[in-house]
């Protein structure tokens, strides 16, 4: 059993009335400032996780896999702990009732068998909670008692990841799926937050294949935001556990409906302490095509761009020639707003 000061480990369950029970394993003395952070951490964590149906066409999209690259703030790394994986889960299950979300956050010194652990919270962890919150609602008449009970499964469930960390990750066969983009974003921040700039690039307001696609996901806007925020919010993680030489930047992030599947992969560069970051928004693809590409297809080329072997305006062209080089910038709410009223209109 590896030293539990080498992981964060968190479980949150959000039941079908957003009720949020958590579980959350750590072995440092937080300052009482830090332990107020932590409680309020799984209300943050769960912000865009249900996708509302404010920016959502179809009902229950919800994020499954957020995956983060780390690197250190200086080369100075005595006393830091090093961590390889960060990565967050999330479980849903549709209730009579409504959508129960069980999300786990990560972080290992190892390269962790993502797959096994989540096979887990899917087949066991989760199914577990909303069979001991069943019984005991028919046998116990307050909901404080029922809420022990769901925070002794959570126990259990976080005890049984934590046994699952630092297990050699399997190679899973799996069909390479190929995929088609619908958007590029790309982010640029400087570490004294004096430039922060995020903008959408994807298919002219009146082409077809914007209107065409716009089903495939949860919408421009959501896509906008979802990366920066739980970019920050891992970045925010790390910070409440003291791994303060230490961040965080978004490599994957999957979302999924009942039919539908999005794919984000971002790379990243710095320099001039101004960090770039550039993502594809993908979605699965059976045609073939020349423009519907595997996933190394996609880092290859985010990564040529990002190295100067090919400009942005040839990046855009090869990942998607119809696209346009207009720029949708996303800061502001009012250019939030924008999208929605353009970007994300059907008609």
């Amino acid at each position: 059993m590896h030293e539990l000061n080498d992981f964060i480990l968190g479980l949150f369950f959000a039941d079908e009335n957003n009720i949020i029970y958590e579980k959350i394993k750590f072995s440092k003395e937080l300052t009482e400032l830090k332990k107020q952070e932590l409680m309020v951490l799984p209300l943050k964590i769960f912000g865009p996780v249900f996708l509302t149906k404010a920016y959502s066409r179809s009902f229950n999209w919800i994020i499954k896999f957020i995956e983060s690259t780390l690197s250190f703030k200086t080369q100075d790394t005595e006393d830091t702990s090093i961590i390889q994986s960060m990565f967050n889960l999330n479980s849903s299950i549709i209730t009579d009732e409504g959508v129960t979300n069980l999300f786990a956050i990560i972080a290992s010194p190892y390269t962790e068998d993502i797959n096994f652990i989540y096979k887990k919270m899917i087949a066991y962890i989760h199914p577990s909670l909303l069979q001991v919150r069943s019984m005991y609602r028919q046998v116990v008449d307050s909901e404080i008692k029922v809420q022990k009970f769901l925070d002794e499964e959570l126990e259990r469930g976080i005890n049984l990841i934590e046994y699952s960390l630092g297990s050699t990750r399997k190679i899973y066969w799996k069909v390479q799926l190929k995929y088609y983009c619908v958007g590029v974003i790309e982010r640029k921040t400087s570490r004294d937050l004096s430039v922060k700039e995020l903008s959408i690039y994807t298919f002219d307001k009146d082409d077809p294949l914007r209107r065409k696609h716009l089903e495939d996901i949860p919408s421009y806007y959501v896509m906008a935001i979802l990366t920066g925020y739980y970019e920050k919010m891992t970045n925010i993680a790390l910070d409440i556990f003291e791994m303060v030489n230490v961040n965080s930047s978004i490599r994957q992030i999957e979302i999924g409906s009942k039919e539908k599947k999005v794919l984000y992969l971002e790379e990243n560069s710095e320099a001039n302490e101004i960090k770039k970051s550039y993502g594809v928004i993908l979605i699965p693809m059976e045609e073939e095509s020349e423009h519907v590409k595997n996933k190394p297809f996609y880092k290859k080329n985010l990564r040529k761009m990002l190295d100067g072997h090919i400009s942005f305006e040839n990046f855009i062209k090869i990942i998607n020639p119809h696209f346009t080089l207009e720029k949708w910038a996303a800061v502001s709410n009012e250019e939030l707003e924008k999208i929605q009223e353009i970007l994300d209109k059907k008609d």
